[in-house]
């Protein structure tokens, strides 16, 4: 096999794969796909809005894990207050949600508060704010990860190397 012909095979290989990996996607990818809420009414009726679908579910975690707080804690002599407020990182490019609850005793608070599954809790007595650690969803198989270039992405850079270099040698160089 002679150079050009190198070149040419591995060139196809690396645009031919870097498009099947832009492809595919992650089995365990949020699902972003836009759904309709009713964020509101008017005189003409319900006021709508499209968010992502793995972001409202987010939300409605997060009211969930709200109302037990107040429900589980509201009688506490250390108990203020919790609201909902924006949290760390985001959901489908939208910022996380968090409930904040504002205590007079962070000791007594941080005993007795659970950490509950994907939301995450904020903890506020005046002075310092500090978060309880999430726990992520375990049943699902979902482990933290970083994100780092992958194959598809290299190969798609060695396929326009071998390219560039195969029209400037056709065009360009005549060594």
């Amino acid at each position: 096999m002679n150079r050009r012909t190198l070149l040419v095979t591995l060139g196809a290989i690396g645009i031919t794969t870097s498009g099947i990996a832009a492809g595919q996607s992650d089995e365990n990818d949020e699902n972003c796909e836009p759904v309709e809420v009713v964020v509101g009414e008017d005189a003409n009726g319900e006021i709508t809005e499209e968010v992502p679908a793995a972001w409202q579910e987010h939300v409605e975690r997060t009211e969930e894990v709200h109302e037990e707080i107040e429900t589980e804690h509201g009688n506490e002599s250390w108990f203020e207050s919790a609201s909902i407020r924006e949290g760390e990182g985001e959901v489908c490019d939208r910022n996380r949600m968090a409930v904040s609850v504002n205590v007079s005793d962070r000791d007594e608070a941080e005993e007795r508060i659970e950490e509950r599954e994907d939301v995450q809790i904020l903890i506020d007595d005046g002075d310092r704010e500090d978060r309880l650690e999430t726990v992520e969803d375990e049943g699902e198989g979902e482990s933290e990860t970083e994100e780092m270039a992958g194959f598809g992405v290299l190969a798609t850079l060695g396929g326009l190397g071998g390219a560039v270099y195969l029209l400037m040698r056709r065009f360009g160089n005549s060594e």
